[in-house]
């Protein structure tokens, strides 16, 4: 019984909503006039999760930029986060309607980097700003192999101990 406790502990570790949160931007939901959304433009830039070919980004301590440039049959779209005067911006844009600007805190402003240089896959441009840090279902998994870990040793020792 008094090793049900940690168990306890570590399932509702698992099972909290926010252990499986990730990081969302304003941009992502914002519709531009022909219905198309922020998220939807990464889907077209970065096809399963890596910039496409064709495509650009830009990244730097001001600025995440990902592009599709125009051309004879493409149409341009960017996705960006930047800051203009010292206010936090994330911006979408398609060449036919226009372009939605969002103003962001600054919480709001380094989630949508996240998600635009993870969504992109653009870890390996040099950004030294970001890191991979585990998150909390991560961590989870981690103290659960160290709990079963020592589980495991403590049960060697009891029977090397009644085999002695």
């Amino acid at each position: 019984m008094k090793y049900s406790y940690p168990l306890i502990l570590l399932t509702l570790l698992f099972a909290a909503p926010y252990a499986f949160a990730q990081a969302s931007c304003p941009c992502d939901t914002e519709e531009l006039p022909n219905g198309n959304s922020g998220g939807e433009i990464v889907e077209i830039i970065c096809p399963g999760g890596a910039l496409a070919e064709g495509n650009t980004s830009v990244v730097n301590s001001d600025e995440v930029l990902i592009q599709r440039p125009g051309g004879d049959q493409n149409l341009e779209l960017d996705y960006t986060v930047f800051i203009d005067n010292g206010i936090n911006v994330c911006a979408i844009f398609e060449e036919s309607v226009g372009s939605q600007d969002i103003e962001l805190t600054d919480e709001e402003y380094v989630n949508c980097r996240r998600r635009l240089i993870l969504g992109c896959n653009l870890n390996g441009l040099g950004n030294g700003s970001m890191s991979n840090i585990p998150t909390l279902s991560e961590w989870g998994m981690i103290a659960m192999a160290g709990v079963l870990g020592i589980i495991g040793l403590y049960a060697a020792a009891r029977r090397r101990k009644a085999a002695a």
